[in-house]
């Protein structure tokens, strides 16, 4: 959290959820990886060269769904009506 402090500020590591980049969620995945971090248009990549080329084109394509308002629950997809 110090590194994500000094890049981004007080302002901006304070809206992330949950609060760590690093550690394990309640679903077993990895907290802010490749997924919403809380904060609008920040996204946190790691990994090394194959990880990165694998789910950079994941990463790529979630704001676009969230900006069409396309949603994935349990493997489905949905487009919300709001």
């Amino acid at each position: 959290m110090k590194s994500a402090k000094a890049l981004f500020g007080d302002e901006i590591v304070d809206q992330l959820s949950p609060p760590e980049v690093w550690g394990i969620d309640a679903e077993g995945e990895l907290n802010q990886i490749y997924q919403r971090s809380g904060h609008p248009g920040l996204w946190f990549a790691v990994g090394g060269f194959g990880w990165a080329r694998f789910f950079g084109k994941h990463l790529v394509s979630l704001p676009l769904l969230i900006f069409l308002h396309v949603f994935v629950t349990n493997g489905v997809y949905r487009v919300s009506r709001s």
